[in-house]
């Protein structure tokens, strides 16, 4: 399995941003056979959620 770090850098490829919001393009199925472990990949998911949540709370309004 990848570090964090690396597993960051490889899911930064399937980040996009979306009528004001990040989005994570990436499978839980995919990210595994990618060497990202379930555990980062939970991370991910919240981080995006948390930064989508700060946007609209603090940029968008």
């Amino acid at each position: 399995m990848l570090s964090l770090d690396e597993a960051n850098r490889v899911a930064f490829n399937y980040l996009t941003f979306e009528v004001n919001r990040y989005v994570l393009n990436l499978k839980r199925e995919q990210a595994l056979g990618l060497g990202i472990s379930n555990e980062f990949y939970d991370k991910m998911q919240k981080d995006v959620r948390e930064t989508n949540q700060f946007l609209n709370a603090y940029i968008l309004q």
